[in-house]
C-alpha cells in the first residue's frame, strides 16, 4: 500500500485475517478483534480506564467482533483495538452489560473466589456449576454466565447462536484485568480507530496524546479506519489529519 508502512501493514493484514477467522472453536486462537470505544469519562486520557468509577476500576472490557458478529458496544464512532496476546483475559460474556459492574472484588483484582467483571462470592473452579458456563451440563441454558478465559470461541458461538435465534444480544462483552492492561502499556492496545461513517477529529486527538505520552510511533501503534461494510478487510490504513481531513 503506498504511504503505508510494512510494520503498519503487517497489522492491517493480522487484524483482518482475525475479523475473518473461523469461530468454531477448532481453527481459530483469537476468533475475531477485540475494540473498545471511547467512554464519556475518559477525558484526558481516552485510553485509560475510569479510575474514579468503582464498578469499573479493576478491569477493561471491549467487544469481541468478527465477519458475522459485528456489533460494538458503547458510542463506536471512535476507540482503540485490544491485543489478546499482552493483556490477560478475565473472563466473556455472550450477553452485553449482565450486571458486571455489580461484580467487583475486594481486595482488587482476581482471586479463588473472585473475577473483575465475571464470578464473585463462589469458589471460581471448574466443575463449579454456578460459575462459569463451561461447567453447566449440556442441559443446563447458560446464557446468564461467563466465559472462563480459554473459552473465547465458545463465547463467540453462544453469541452467534443466539443472535441468529432472534434472541440478541446487541454485542458481546469481553473483560481484561486492569493492571495488566497498564503494565503492558503502550503495547496491550494494537492500534487506534474511527469508524467510516465519522471524522477522525477524536480519534486523532487521543492519537497524539497517546503517542507522546509513551513515545512510540505512529507505526508501532498507528491510527486507522474501521470501515464494516467491508465484509473482507474492515480495517483501512488511513493518513489523519487533526481536521480528521484522511487520504487512503
Amino acid at each position: 500500500m503506498d504511504g503505508v508502512s510494512t510494520q503498519t501493514f503487517a497489522l492491517l493484514e493480522s487484524l483482518n485475517a482475525r475479523y475473518r477467522a473461523e469461530t468454531d472453536g477448532t481453527t481459530a486462537q483469537q476468533p475475531g478483534v477485540v475494540v473498545r470505544p471511547f467512554a464519556t469519562d475518559e477525558v484526558t486520557q481516552m485510553w485509560t480506564p475510569c479510575n474514579d468509577c468503582t464498578a469499573q476500576s479493576d478491569r477493561v472490557s471491549g467487544s469481541l467482533i468478527n465477519s458475522r458478529l459485528f456489533e460494538i458496544g458503547g458510542e463506536a464512532g471512535a476507540g482503540f483495538v485490544l491485543s489478546l496476546s499482552e493483556n490477560e483475559l478475565l473472563c466473556s460474556w455472550a450477553v452485553s452489560g449482565v450486571a458486571t459492574d455489580d461484580i467487583v472484588c475486594h481486595p482488587q483484582g482476581a482471586s479463588a473466589y473472585c473475577v473483575p467483571g465475571c464470578i464473585s462470592g463462589q469458589i471460581a473452579y471448574p466443575g463449579d456449576p454456578g460459575s462459569w458456563c463451561e461447567t453447566f451440563p449440556p442441559s443446563w441454558s447458560a446464557e446468564m454466565c461467563p466465559w472462563g478465559p480459554g473459552r473465547l470461541s465458545d463465547m463467540v458461538k453462544q453469541h452467534e447462536e443466539q443472535r441468529n435465534a432472534g434472541k440478541g444480544p446487541v454485542h458481546n462483552e469481553v473483560i481484561m484485568d486492569r493492571m495488566r492492561y497498564m503494565a503492558s502499556m503502550p503495547y496491550s492496545i494494537e492500534a487506534f480507530y474511527f469508524t467510516a461513517d465519522t471524522t477522525a477529529n477524536t480519534a486523532w486527538n487521543a492519537h497524539q496524546a497517546f503517542l507522546s505520552e509513551y513515545g512510540v510511533s505512529e507505526d508501532e501503534i498507528p491510527l486507522i479506519r474501521l470501515d464494516l461494510s467491508r465484509d473482507i478487510d474492515p480495517f483501512q490504513p488511513c493518513k489523519c489529519d487533526r481536521d480528521g481531513h484522511c487520504r487512503s
